[in-house]
């Protein structure tokens, strides 16, 4: 957060365990939230930053991968990039 005025708009998706037992959900939800008031001061789409998130993954400590989400965490992915690089944007 400490530079979060020197980020330049780029299209961001986050995904995440809402059980996390290392980041808090509350981070990476108000990080993302700054980001998105930062690229409107800008003139850019707030809409590039995406947050996903799961209650639960199964993954070690809910942090380190994405458990039984995986399939479900790669396609948020591949549709993300898509929309992006192929799309024009999502």
């Amino acid at each position: 957060m400490r530079h979060i005025e020197g980020w330049r708009p780029i299209p961001l998706l986050a995904l995440h365990s809402e059980a996390d037992e290392w980041v808090p959900v509350a981070a990476i939800r108000s990080f993302a939230e700054a980001l998105r008031s930062r690229y409107a001061r800008l003139g850019a789409r707030p809409d590039q930053v995406v947050l996903t998130t799961w209650p639960t993954t199964g993954a070690p400590a809910e942090h380190a991968g994405f458990g039984r989400v995986a399939n479900d965490a790669k396609n948020a992915q591949v549709e993300f990039l898509q929309g992006w690089l192929l799309g024009g944007g999502a």
